[in-house]
């Protein structure tokens, strides 16, 4: 609508500026005609009409800017002068035809209002320029009629011909009109399609920088997890090393069960002889010697008892080892995970459980250990206690006068040395289930560590799929981006 104002504007100025230069060409000729004939007064009237148009034509051009109102101004000053000029001067011919030259000017407007004022003002002016001619411009008053039919006729040609023009600028401005808003429509889909577009490529371009960064991350998953596969290949091995260790522990912990029960049987053997020993002192001389031999076996079996408690103690330490690197890479793939997100909650589940397991194998080597070492004093109290045995066994043998007075003393002690081999026996069996408890423990946490592997391998491969599935999707991703600029461009 803009444009087509601006063209009526622009197509205005150009009629103001065409009908002023035409009606300046008639009023200099009439201004020079009039000047040449000596008819000072007339060409100071046209002078006079020349400088009204040309002020009028600055004022409302310039100073009031209604370019749409000097049509109106131009028409009615002419008019105005034309009839003065009547009054004036003498009619004449020229002044009716200065009223067809007017009605003329007025249709170059082709405003309808405008024409039809200069059509009436044009009939008053030919038949006051008739009323006011002279006896010897009777030509005039004679064809009144005919000069009044041939002026309505041309108004009837020009009215034909401004109805047609206005039929035909309607036309015009309706396809102006459309033409603007087709344009206008367009405009608007260009510009929705560029925010659409514009949006399209700043989601694309946020979802390929998320891409890179899961790629990224997911790369970091992979490498956590194939140090934490390794880490658990290491430690599958060393618990398969400790299970062995705890099956030898348990084989030597019945086997020492075994022997322990030989010597409680052979101290209640020791009891009942000494209980006898008054009567029998020929046998307990025979029993003594026999039983000097079995405290011989018998300090010979605790030394292996020792050897073997040492390796337990060695074992324990070896299973807290153990479990203090395994607790230490749960804690590192416990860090791995956080850092991954979302993407690592399952192998955070799996982390913390490995680290509970090395929590409770580290607890039950410590109970061990405590064992051992409760084991170690109540042993090396008994190799002694054995030892001072053996040594009254030999002086036994050389004093053989002072059994009587030994063998009361020797009854209570062997009471009370069977009652320690009862404590005894009693923690051989709890280092016995024990160690049965650490097999079980070792095996459960192989059999998981052997699962996590399994995982950990499947997760592996899924990872690797998806970074493969993500570099194909963040490239067709910047190819979209590309178009989509290409687009908006």
């Amino acid at each position: 609508m803009h444009a087509i104002q601006e063209m009526k504007l622009n197509d205005l100025k150009t009629k103001n500026k065409l009908a002023l230069v035409a009606f300046l060409i008639s009023l200099v000729s009439g201004f020079a005609l009039a000047f040449l004939a000596g008819e000072t007064f007339k060409a100071l009237f046209y002078g006079s009409e020349i400088v009204v148009l040309l002020v009028l034509y600055f004022v409302f051009k310039h100073a009031f800017k209604k370019d749409h109102l000097y049509p109106y101004i131009l028409i009615v000053a002419g008019y105005l002068y034309t009839i003065t000029g009547i009054f004036l001067f003498e009619s004449t011919l020229s002044i009716t035809l200065i009223f067809f030259f007017l009605l003329f000017l007025a249709t170059i407007f082709l405003m309808k209002s405008l024409f039809v004022f200069a059509l009436i003002g044009g009939v008053t002016g030919i038949y006051l320029n008739a009323s006011y001619a002279d006896a010897s411009l009777a030509l005039l008053t004679d064809n009144l009629t005919l000069a009044l039919a041939t002026y309505l006729l041309s108004g009837m040609l020009a009215f034909i011909l401004i109805y047609l023009n206005n039929k035909q600028q309607q036309t015009v401005e309706a396809l102006l009109l459309r033409t603007e808003e087709d344009a206008a429509e367009k405009a608007a889909s260009r510009n929705q399609l560029e925010q659409q577009v514009e949006m399209i490529v700043g989601h694309l371009t946020s979802m390929n920088t998320n891409i890179q960064a899961n790629l990224t991350s997911q790369e970091e998953i992979a490498i956590a997890i194939n140090e934490v596969a390794t880490g658990s290949t290491d430690q599958s091995e060393k618990i398969i090393d400790i299970s062995d260790f705890a099956k030898e522990t348990l084989d030597e912990s019945q086997q020492m069960l075994k022997e322990t029960g030989v010597l409680k049987d052979n101290l209640a053997q020791s009891t009942n002889t000494a209980s006898e020993g008054n009567q029998l002192l020929q046998a307990l001389v025979a029993n003594t010697k026999q039983l000097l031999v079995d405290f011989k076996t018998m300090h010979t079996a605790f030394n292996e008892l020792s050897v073997k408690i040492e390796e337990t103690n060695t074992f324990s330490e070896s299973i807290i080892q153990v479990s203090e690197q395994t607790n230490l890479l749960a804690l590192n793939a416990s860090i791995e995970a956080a850092r991954a997100g979302e993407a690592g909650k399952g192998f955070a589940v799996v982390a913390d459980e490995i680290r509970k397991l090395a929590e409770s194998t580290n607890g039950a080597a410590e109970k061990i250990t405590t064992n051992l070492n409760d084991v170690n004093t109540t042993h090396h109290f008994t190799l002694e206690q054995m030892q001072h045995n053996l040594t009254m066994s030999e002086e036994n043998l050389t004093r053989a006068n002072a059994v009587d007075q030994a063998f009361g003393s020797l009854a209570n002690y062997l009471d009370s040395l069977n009652t320690q081999f009862a404590q005894f026996e009693s923690m051989a069996h709890q280092v016995e289930n024990n160690t049965n408890q650490v097999s079980f423990q070792t095996n459960e946490l192989a059999a998981i560590i052997e699962q996590s592997s399994a995982s950990l391998e499947e997760m592996s491969a899924t990872i690797e799929t998806l970074n493969k599935q993500n570099t194909t999707l963040a490239n067709e991703m910047a190819e979209t981006e590309a178009t989509a600029k290409q687009l908006v461009d």
